[in-house]
C-alpha cells in the first residue's frame, strides 16, 4: 500500500478536530461580540452570550471533523460528542421537571419541553451518523490525495459557511420577535420555552449535522477515475 491509500495518523486526526473546534467556537464568539459590541471593555452580559455561543457551537468542531476523519477511534469519540447536547438537554429538562423547586416562578411544563427536545436532538444526531455519507465506508483506504484534499476543503471552507451563514440567518429572523418581552415574560411564555428548545436541538444538531452530509456528498461527487 502506498502513501496515498494510508489513513491519516490518529494524532493528526485528534489535532485537526480539536483545532476545528477551537476555530468554530472562536469564530462563533467573537462574531457575536462584534455584532453586540465594538468597545473593547466587555461587559457581563456580553460574557453571558459568548458562554452560550460556545455551548451552541462546541460541537460544530465534531461534525466538521467527521467530514475528513478515517480511523474509527477517532470518528467513534467524535460522534459521542455530537450526541451530547440532546443527552444533556434530556436529562436535565426531565430531572428539572420533577426535581424544580415549586418556589421558583417557571413554566414548570417548560422543562419537559426541554428534555423531549433533548431526545430528539440525540435521536436526529444517532440517524444523521448513520447516514452513507457520515459513516467510514471500507474503500476509504483506496482513496486518493484529490478525494482527501476535497474532504479538507469542505471541511475547513464550505462547511463553516454553511453553518454559520445558515445560523446567522436563523437567528436574525428571529431576534426582532425574541427581543420584545422582558426576561419574566420569556420564562413564564410557554411560546418562548418551546421556541428555546427548538432553538437548541437546531443549533447543535441540525444545522451542523445537515452542513456535515452535505459538505461530505460534495467532496466525493468528483472521484478520480
Amino acid at each position: 500500500m502506498n502513501d496515498s491509500n494510508r489513513k491519516p495518523s490518529l494524532l493528526v486526526e485528534i489535532a485537526l478536530w480539536c483545532a476545528a473546534s477551537v476555530v468554530m467556537i472562536g469564530a462563533a464568539v467573537m462574531g457575536l461580540h462584534l455584532f453586540m459590541h465594538t468597545d473593547v471593555p466587555a461587559p457581563a452580559a456580553d460574557l453571558g452570550y459568548a458562554l452560550v455561543a460556545t455551548m451552541l457551537t462546541l460541537t460544530w468542531g465534531s461534525w466538521a471533523a467527521l467530514i475528513w476523519s478515517k480511523r474509527r477511534v477517532a470518528r467513534t469519540l467524535m460522534g459521542l460528542s455530537v450526541v451530547v447536547p440532546g443527552l444533556v438537554m434530556a436529562v436535565f429538562g426531565f430531572w428539572a421537571f420533577a426535581h424544580m423547586p415549586e418556589l421558583i416562578k417557571v413554566w414548570r411544563p417548560g422543562l419537559l419541553v426541554v428534555g423531549v427536545h433533548g431526545v430528539g436532538a440525540a435521536l436526529f444526531s444517532a440517524v444523521m451518523l448513520g447516514q452513507p455519507a457520515m459513516r467510514g465506508a471500507r474503500h476509504d483506504e483506496a482513496l486518493d490525495r484529490a478525494l482527501r484534499a476535497r474532504e479538507l476543503a469542505a471541511g475547513w471552507l464550505l462547511y463553516p459557511l454553511l453553518t454559520f451563514g445558515c445560523g446567522a440567518a436563523i437567528a436574525m429572523s428571529v431576534m426582532g420577535w425574541s427581543s420584545l418581552g422582558t426576561i419574566s415574560e420569556t420564562l413564564t411564555s410557554p411560546a418562548r420555552w418551546i421556541a428555546a428548545a427548538m432553538a437548541l436541538s437546531v443549533y447543535t444538531t441540525v444545522i451542523p449535522a445537515s452542513a456535515a452530509i452535505l459538505c461530505r456528498r460534495v467532496a466525493r461527487a468528483v472521484r478520480a477515475s
